[in-house]
């Protein structure tokens, strides 16, 4: 799998007889707006769910934070984000992979 987002979105999908299952649910978190729009914000580095809700919610995505925890757990179900705590901050920060 390929991601390359400057100067413009590329998402290369690899999927064969095997993998093909695993690789759908990539195609279906890719099919919602609101996913692809977290992969841009998640461009610019590590981002806590807050930040990343407070920058949805700003440009009128989501209102509440719920909303925001599931598309990044199916982002990050899909293969396409991870989550790490991170001790100083003590939160969780999500990240492209």
């Amino acid at each position: 799998m390929t991601i390359c987002f400057l100067p413009y979105m590329e998402i290369k999908l690899k999927f064969n007889s095997q993998n093909y299952k695993k690789q759908s649910k990539k195609f279906l978190a890719l099919s919602n707006s609101i996913h692809l729009r977290i992969l841009i914000i998640l461009e610019n580095g590590k981002l806590s769910h807050d930040e990343i809700h407070k920058i949805l919610e700003k440009e009128g995505f989501y209102k509440h934070r719920e909303n925001t925890y599931h598309a990044l757990e199916k982002l990050l179900e899909a293969g396409f984000i991870i989550k790490e705590y991170q001790q100083i901050k003590k939160k969780f920060l999500y990240s492209l992979i």
